[in-house]
């Protein structure tokens, strides 16, 4: 007895099976580099980047220190800083 196409193909389980593994594999293959690149230039890093007073009395000073640093292998030129 054969089976009834309808004029389809029909894969086996296996073939269907392998043609999504390699089908997703592919994917988060061409999802990546080839290779891995080092990231030249500066590189900024900041420990704590917000800090929040609390509650503050209207015209109270403050004052806090963010440290800043550069893991990279060039010179940060920071030119501009903006408080939110």
């Amino acid at each position: 007895m054969t089976p009834k196409t309808d004029g389809k193909r029909s894969y086996p389980m296996k073939q269907q099976v392998f043609a999504i593994m390699l089908a997703a594999v592919a994917a988060v293959f061409l999802n990546q580099p080839l290779w891995a690149q080092e990231q030249k230039g500066p590189r900024i890093e900041v420990k704590e980047a917000t800090y929040d007073f609390g509650k503050v009395v209207e015209g109270a000073k403050l004052q806090h220190v963010f440290e800043v640093g550069n893991t990279g292998d060039a010179a940060l030129d920071i030119e501009r800083i903006q408080p939110t």
